[in-house]
This record gives structure tokens, C-alpha cells and sequence, in this order.
């Protein structure tokens, strides 16, 4: 059996408004998953020792808040992939700008990015854009991921830049399975989720004609309720509940 969890971390911010990475690791460690989808995870970590604040409701830290859940909770393999790069400049407001392939981090067997993250360098400086977080989704597997795919929501409307990942996990016994993880938007009238829900249907669709794998798992925020017409495409396009 193989048990896949999907976990909204707030970054790191409980309801009772403390920054804590360790509460956050323990509740991953006591989940007993093979895999862990985060949405909400944040890193900080482009200039250590010089903390940030990069969404209105997180807190200052430089933390890498993929990699310290995975080492704290037990896991050998992950990869944090950032929607937006972001940083708060005054009160309720933020900055924010686009990410690029080589904001994405992780530990992970996948040939086709570890060359380029070998070759990262970290921000120097003093300029805004140096300073921002980068903010995102990340999945965590006890099991080798070897092979990533990221899909980048057509952003809707000014909403913010939403995304999507799939990881390709080989098991102990050698079956190869795709772990999709995702974030959609938040509109009160479900049509960014819809459009968005659309979009991921596609993604999974491409991820299914891969005839040496054993199928696919979708996790996520959907922000979206059972009657919301993102959730009638998803249903419509083969998934179903497990």
C-alpha cells in the first residue's frame, strides 16, 4: 500500500499565529506517509543569516521550509517548486515577481535538473528583488523521486501565479507512479479554479500516457468546494476520490 497526504502548512503559521517549523514536522512525521504534497511552503533562504517576510500572514525567518520538513520528518527526497517570488513592503501589501527553472530546489534523482541546480548561486546584495521569499508547493517522498514535471497555471485575471507538479516515484518493488500536487486559486466564484481545474485535467491527462508507470495521484488545495464547477471538470476528466 502506498499512503499519499495532502497538507496546507500556512507557512508554517498555526492558528494561533507562531512561526514554528518543528510543530509543522512533527505533525508531517506522525502522518506515517510514503508521500507528504505541501501547499503554502515558503524559502527564504537565498541570503542566510538576513530574514524575510514574504506573505502578509507568514512571519520573518530564512528558512528552507521544504528541506528542514523533510530532514525533521524523515524524508530522503523532495522538491520545493515556487509559484511567485514575494516579499511584504508595507502593510497588507506585497511585491512580487516571476520565478524562473532555477528557483526550483529539492533532493531529487531527476537528471534533467541537477545540473542546473549544481550550478545556482545565491542572491547578493541589497536590491529588492534579492530579498524576496520564494513561495510555493512541495512534495516529500520516503521513496526516489526521478523525475519531475511542472505545469504553470494561466494566471488569472491579476490573481496570483498558481502552479502544478508531478513527481514520478519508483517504489521499492521497481512500479514507477506519478504524484501530481497543486494549489488553485481562491476566487468566491470558482472561476479561477475552474479555469485552473481545466488546465490540470490536461497536465494529468499527459502524465497518463506514460505506459511504463502505474497511474496517477492527484493531490491538492482545491479550494473548492463538491459543488463547484472545478470539481464537476475533475470528475468529468476520470478522477475520483480516494
Amino acid at each position: 500500500s502506498l499512503k499519499v497526504v495532502g497538507y496546507n502548512i500556512h507557512s508554517c503559521v498555526g492558528n494561533d499565529g507562531l512561526y514554528s517549523l518543528e510543530r509543522i514536522s512533527s505533525v508531517v512525521g506522525r502522518l506515517d506517509a510514503d508521500i507528504v504534497c505541501l501547499q503554502e511552503v515558503e524559502a527564504n533562504n537565498l541570503l542566510p543569516g538576513r530574514p524575510s517576510l514574504t506573505r502578509i500572514w507568514s512571519r520573518c525567518h530564512c528558512d528552507d521550509q521544504a528541506a528542514s520538513i523533510a530532514n525533521l520528518s524523515g524524508f530522503e527526497y523532495h522538491v520545493f517548486v515556487p509559484a511567485i517570488k514575494s516579499l511584504v513592503v508595507g502593510k497588507l501589501q506585497e511585491r512580487h515577481a516571476n520565478v524562473s527553472r532555477c528557483d526550483v530546489s529539492g533532493n531529487h534523482d531527476d537528471p534533467d535538473w541537477v545540473e542546473e541546480q549544481e550550478g545556482e548561486t545565491k542572491a547578493s546584495g541589497t536590491d529588492l528583488n534579492s530579498l524576496m521569499g520564494r513561495f510555493g508547493i512541495a512534495l516529500l517522498s520516503k521513496h526516489p523521486i526521478v523525475k519531475l514535471r511542472i505545469h504553470n497555471f494561466q494566471r488569472y485575471k491579476k490573481k496570483t501565479p498558481r502552479n502544478a507538479i508531478a513527481c514520478l516515484i519508483r517504489l521499492p518493488d521497481g512500479t514507477l507512479i506519478w504524484v501530481a500536487n497543486t494549489h488553485l486559486g481562491c476566487h468566491f466564484s470558482g472561476r479561477e479554479q475552474c479555469q485552473q481545474a481545466r488546465e490540470l485535467a490536461a497536465f494529468v491527462s499527459s502524465l497518463e500516457q506514460d505506459n511504463e508507470t502505474r497511474g496517477v495521484v492527484v493531490c491538492g488545495d482545491f479550494n473548492s468546494p463538491p459543488w463547484f464547477r472545478s470539481m464537476k471538470v475533475l470528475r468529468d476528466s476520470g478522477m475520483c476520490d480516494m
